[in-house]
Parts: structure tokens; C-alpha cells; sequence
């Protein structure tokens, strides 16, 4: 009988911190002093920053964001930089090695380690720098960029597409004009470092795939994310088309 009492008071008390877990990743801002908004994006961050630092910020993230289709100024989105490490472990738990983290189709906020927001740098709890030289405003954009797509292919269908369609279309919306496709061609063809880095996912390599596909094949981004190869195939389409 005890047992039975005490399975009875544990159920609605995790059942009430699920409740507000959701709540929290839904509604963060008041653990963040510091914010400014432009068009759609807002920014908060739990250390100071100025608003012309922040407005700079904003700028770049939607001159990135604006590389995809998938992207409309109607839909907010709010980005959220945990500086302190309570922050970080609130936020992060699902990754806590992760720079960046968003929680489609639960909401549309993502969030990120430490900041120097008027440096346009992420800061890593490691404290070293990003091997590609990625700025702020690119792993925003980055993080968005999965919301933009578990939107238009919904959560399910999200989460069965390959790696290098999710992590690579996130970095070929993320670096923006910056992408070149016949310069990341070469690196590819000459077997630079940047195009197996990280080892997990190397995000040069799925960047160049997808952007390949888009830029160079003609295909759409519909056939790109409806209908998934998977990567063994979508190199050989690059060997073969670059051979003929």
C-alpha cells in the first residue's frame, strides 16, 4: 500500500516538471536581461551586449537566412545565448558538447553556448576556437535552418532524413554567399582536411553535396528533402557528373 501511495505522489510530480521543462523551452525570456528585436528575430542573452552590436547581429543572420525558400520574415524566430554554465546545463542537456540547439516543432527558439555578440564569435565552455572559422551569426543561422526544414518536411519526416540532407542544407543556408561550389569542389577533388572535420559530421563535405545537387544538377529543394539518397549515392552522382 505505501509503494501504491508513493507511485501515486511520483507520477504527478514528473508529470508537473515535464510540464514545466516545455514551459521553460517555450517561454526562456525571463532568464535573459539583455534583448533587441529586428523584423522577425529577436535576441536575448543572459550577459550585456549593445544595440547596435545586436542590431549588426541580426542583419547577418537574416542576409544568411535569406539563401532559403524555406525562409519568410512572417514567422518569428528568437535566439537565446546561455552564457553561464547553470544556462547551458538548463538548455543543453540533450547535447551538452553542442554549440547550438533548437527544439522544433516544439518552438521556434534555438539556443546558444557563451557569445561575444559585437565579435560575431561563438564561445565554446572549451574556450577553443571553431576548426571551420564559423562565425555567431552562421550557427544561428545554422540552427534556424533546422527549424525552417522540420517545418516544411514535418517532425517524422524530419528525423528520418539523412545526416548530410539535415546538417548539409543547415550549412549551405548558414554560409550564404560565402558558399562557393566549384572552390569546395576542389577542396573535395584535392582531399582537404576542412571536408572530413569534424569526424562525426563533416559539415564541408554534406555542404558541398547538397549544394552540388541544388546549384550544379538542377534538382529542387522539394526532390532534395521529399526524396533522400543516401550519402554513398549523392557522392557518386558528384564523382560521376565531375568525370564526364
Amino acid at each position: 500500500m505505501k509503494l501504491l501511495r508513493n507511485l501515486r505522489w511520483i507520477a504527478p510530480s514528473a508529470a508537473a516538471l515535464l510540464a514545466a521543462g516545455l514551459l521553460l523551452l517555450c517561454f526562456p525570456q525571463p532568464l535573459f536581461t539583455w534583448s533587441t528585436e529586428a523584423d522577425n528575430l529577436a535576441l536575448y542573452s543572459d550577459s550585456p551586449f549593445t544595440a547596435q552590436a545586436g542590431g549588426k547581429l541580426l542583419a547577418a543572420i537574416q542576409s544568411r537566412l535569406s539563401r532559403s525558400p524555406l525562409y519568410s520574415r512572417a514567422d518569428s524566430h528568437a535566439i537565446f545565448i546561455c552564457n553561464s554554465s547553470w544556462r547551458r546545463r538548463l538548455f543543453f542537456w540533450p547535447d551538452p558538447n553542442a554549440g547550438g540547439l533548437n527544439y522544433s516543432p516544439l518552438s521556434s527558439n534555438v539556443f546558444l553556448v557563451g557569445a561575444d555578440i559585437a565579435a560575431n564569435r561563438l564561445i565554446k565552455p572549451s574556450g577553443k576556437a571553431d576548426i571551420l572559422g564559423r562565425g555567431l551569426d552562421h550557427f544561428v543561422a545554422h540552427e534556424i535552418a533546422h527549424t525552417l526544414t522540420c517545418r516544411a518536411v514535418g517532425f517524422w519526416e524530419y528525423r528520418r532524413l539523412p545526416d548530410w540532407v539535415k546538417e548539409g542544407y543547415a550549412e549551405y543556408v548558414a554560409r550564404g554567399p560565402q558558399f562557393n561550389c566549384d572552390a569546395s569542389l576542389a577542396a573535395f577533388l584535392a582531399g582537404a582536411p576542412e571536408m572530413n572535420q569534424p569526424a562525426l559530421a563533416p559539415y564541408r563535405r554534406y555542404e558541398l553535396l547538397v549544394g552540388f545537387l541544388l546549384e550544379k544538377k538542377g534538382w529542387t529543394l522539394q526532390r532534395l528533402l521529399e526524396k533522400p539518397i543516401d550519402q554513398r549515392q549523392a557522392e557518386q552522382i558528384l564523382i560521376s557528373t565531375v568525370g564526364e
